[in-house]
C-alpha cells in the first residue's frame, strides 16, 4: 500500500507532468512539426491506486486549462499507464493553437515546461491576460458549481489541495492560474448551503483556512484573504449555532 506521502508527492508529480506535457506541445516551434488534423494523444507510465486515480481525475475536471483532456487507465507492456487524449481544439488554454499529431511521453520523458508569460495583476486593473489569451482575473470566470451532500463539498476540498499544491510550488507569477481555480471553487462555496454535520465530515474548512494564508503569503492578495475569512466565518456562526441548539436540546 502506497505511504500517504509518497503517494500525494506521486500525485502531484503525474498531476505537474501532464501540465507540462501539454504546455511543451502547444509551444509554438513543437506546434509547426506536429501540424496535423485529428487529436493530440499521450501515455504516462505510472501506477496510480484507485483513491489517486479519483483524485486526479477531480482535479483535472476542475482545472481550466486541462478540463477538457480525456483520462483512461490502462496496460503498456505489462506496465500501468494512464493514457491522456485531447480533441483537435487542444486543452482548455490552447484552444487557439493548432491540433498536435499522435505524442507519447513518460513521465521520466516530458518536455519542460516553458515559461509562463502571465504576470500578477497591478492593484487596481480588473483584466489580466497571459500570453495564450487566458485572463488570470478570478471576478472573469463563473463559480464552480458545488454539488450537494458531502461529496460535493469532498470534490470542491480535494480541487483546493490539488489547486494549492501548484500554486505553492509555482510562486505568485506561475501560479496565478491554480490561484484563479481556488477563487472559483470558493465562489461555489459561497454560493452553497452547509451543514454543520458537512463541515465536520469533510473538514473543508481546513484547505479553506490553508488558502486564506496562501492568498496572503504567495500572492499578497488581500481582497482574496478576507473572501476565505468571510466564508469562514460565516461557516464558524453555523457551526456555533449547531452547537448551540445541540446544547439546548
Amino acid at each position: 500500500m502506497e505511504d500517504g506521502n509518497d503517494g500525494s508527492a506521486l500525485l502531484f508529480e503525474t498531476v505537474k507532468r501532464i501540465r507540462e506535457w501539454v504546455d511543451s506541445t502547444f509551444q509554438e516551434d513543437v506546434a509547426k512539426r506536429f501540424h496535423r488534423k485529428g487529436h493530440l494523444k499521450g501515455r504516462f507510465l505510472v501506477k496510480l491506486t484507485d483513491e489517486m486515480w479519483n483524485q486526479l481525475k477531480v482535479y483535472i475536471q476542475a482545472s481550466f486549462s486541462l478540463s477538457k483532456l480525456q483520462l483512461t487507465k490502462g496496460e503498456s507492456l505489462g506496465q500501468p499507464c494512464i493514457d491522456l487524449a485531447a480533441g483537435a481544439t487542444g486543452a482548455g488554454h490552447a484552444a487557439t493553437r493548432a491540433a498536435a499529431a499522435p505524442l507519447q511521453a513518460s513521465c521520466d520523458q516530458a518536455s519542460k515546461r516553458p515559461a509562463d508569460d502571465a504576470a500578477t495583476a497591478s492593484r487596481g486593473k480588473r483584466a489580466k491576460v497571459s500570453a495564450g489569451g487566458q485572463t488570470t482575473d478570478p471576478e472573469a470566470y463563473d463559480a464552480y458549481e458545488v454539488r450537494e451532500g458531502p461529496k460535493g463539498l469532498e470534490e470542491a476540498r480535494d480541487a483546493l489541495k490539488a489547486a494549492m499544491r501548484e500554486a505553492c510550488e509555482a510562486g505568485e507569477k506561475k501560479g496565478q492560474r491554480a490561484r484563479c481555480e481556488a477563487l472559483r471553487w470558493l465562489k461555489g462555496l459561497e454560493q452553497r448551503k452547509v451543514s454543520a454535520r458537512e463541515l465536520a465530515q469533510t473538514k473543508i474548512g481546513l484547505v479553506v483556512n490553508e488558502w486564506r494564508q496562501v492568498f496572503n503569503r504567495v500572492f499578497k492578495d488581500q481582497a482574496s484573504k478576507e473572501r476565505a475569512h468571510d466564508l469562514l466565518s460565516s461557516w464558524r456562526k453555523l457551526w456555533l449555532e449547531a452547537k448551540a441548539l445541540n446544547f439546548a436540546s
